[in-house]
Protein backbone atom coordinates (compact mmCIF):
# COMPACT_ATOMS: atom_id res chain seq x y z
CA UNK A 1 0.00 0.00 0.00
CA UNK A 2 3.08 2.06 -0.08
CA UNK A 3 1.95 3.95 3.80
CA UNK A 4 3.57 2.78 7.16
CA UNK A 5 1.53 0.87 9.51
CA UNK A 6 2.19 0.39 13.14
CA UNK A 7 1.74 -3.53 14.47
CA UNK A 8 0.95 -4.80 17.76
CA UNK A 9 4.30 -6.38 18.16
CA UNK A 10 7.67 -3.45 17.56
CA UNK A 11 9.06 -5.17 15.33
CA UNK A 12 6.68 -5.30 12.68
CA UNK A 13 4.77 -8.42 13.12
CA UNK A 14 0.63 -9.44 13.89
CA UNK A 15 -1.99 -7.25 13.99
CA UNK A 16 -1.65 -3.45 12.73
CA UNK A 17 -3.05 -0.90 14.84
CA UNK A 18 -2.61 2.15 13.05
CA UNK A 19 -1.46 3.22 9.88
CA UNK A 20 0.10 6.55 8.48
CA UNK A 21 -0.24 7.82 5.06
CA UNK A 22 1.00 11.03 3.10
CA UNK A 23 -1.13 14.06 3.67
CA UNK A 24 -0.72 14.38 0.12
CA UNK A 25 -2.09 13.08 -2.92
CA UNK A 26 -1.64 9.79 -3.64
CA UNK A 27 -1.27 9.58 0.03
CA UNK A 28 1.92 7.38 -0.31
CA UNK A 29 5.84 7.14 0.59
CA UNK A 30 8.43 5.76 -2.15
CA UNK A 31 10.59 4.16 0.69
CA UNK A 32 13.46 3.84 -1.50
CA UNK A 33 13.54 8.00 -2.04
CA UNK A 34 13.26 8.48 1.52
CA UNK A 35 15.73 10.92 2.10
CA UNK A 36 14.54 13.41 -0.63
CA UNK A 37 10.81 13.00 0.43
CA UNK A 38 9.00 15.99 1.60
CA UNK A 39 5.52 16.29 2.10
CA UNK A 40 3.34 19.23 4.05
CA UNK A 41 1.61 16.51 6.34
CA UNK A 42 0.82 13.18 7.35
CA UNK A 43 -2.18 11.59 8.43
CA UNK A 44 -2.33 8.75 11.20
CA UNK A 45 -5.73 7.04 11.19
CA UNK A 46 -6.97 3.87 13.60
CA UNK A 47 -9.70 1.75 11.71
CA UNK A 48 -12.65 0.27 14.15
CA UNK A 49 -13.40 -2.27 14.60
CA UNK A 50 -9.72 -3.24 15.52
CA UNK A 51 -7.79 -5.60 17.16
CA UNK A 52 -7.44 -5.67 20.40
CA UNK A 53 -8.43 -2.38 22.88
CA UNK A 54 -9.41 0.47 20.34
CA UNK A 55 -8.77 3.21 23.13
CA UNK A 56 -5.31 1.31 23.82
CA UNK A 57 -4.47 1.75 20.20
CA UNK A 58 -5.96 5.29 20.11
CA UNK A 59 -3.51 6.28 23.16
CA UNK A 60 -0.81 4.84 21.19
CA UNK A 61 -1.48 6.30 18.21
CA UNK A 62 -1.72 9.82 19.46
CA UNK A 63 1.76 9.68 21.75
CA UNK A 64 3.00 8.65 18.53
CA UNK A 65 1.64 11.56 16.61
CA UNK A 66 3.20 14.17 19.65
CA UNK A 67 6.39 12.61 19.17
CA UNK A 68 6.44 12.70 15.52
CA UNK A 69 5.39 16.10 16.03
CA UNK A 70 8.27 16.93 18.29
CA UNK A 71 10.84 15.32 16.29
CA UNK A 72 9.88 17.52 13.35
CA UNK A 73 8.97 20.55 14.79
CA UNK A 74 5.53 20.66 13.96
CA UNK A 75 1.75 20.64 15.34
CA UNK A 76 -0.76 17.75 15.70
CA UNK A 77 -3.99 18.78 13.83
CA UNK A 78 -7.46 16.83 14.29
CA UNK A 79 -9.64 15.68 11.36
CA UNK A 80 -10.49 19.18 10.54
CA UNK A 81 -6.99 20.18 10.38
CA UNK A 82 -8.13 21.84 13.68
CA UNK A 83 -5.24 22.26 16.69
CA UNK A 84 -5.43 19.14 18.55
CA UNK A 85 -7.04 19.75 22.23
CA UNK A 86 -8.66 17.92 24.93
CA UNK A 87 -11.68 18.76 23.70
CA UNK A 88 -10.59 16.84 20.23
CA UNK A 89 -9.19 13.70 22.02
CA UNK A 90 -12.51 13.64 24.13
CA UNK A 91 -14.67 13.77 21.00
CA UNK A 92 -12.42 11.09 19.45
CA UNK A 93 -12.82 9.16 22.83
CA UNK A 94 -16.47 9.03 22.09
CA UNK A 95 -16.43 7.84 18.74
CA UNK A 96 -14.53 4.79 19.75
CA UNK A 97 -17.14 4.20 22.58
CA UNK A 98 -19.69 4.36 19.99
CA UNK A 99 -18.38 2.06 17.82
CA UNK A 100 -17.52 -0.49 20.38
CA UNK A 101 -21.15 -0.44 20.97
CA UNK A 102 -21.90 -1.41 18.35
Amino acid sequence: MQIFHRHEDNAGTGPVLFSLANMVKPGVFDPDNMEQFTTNGVVMFLQLPCHGDAKRNFSIMLNSAYQLADDLDAIVLDGKRELWTEVSKQAYLSRIKAAAAV
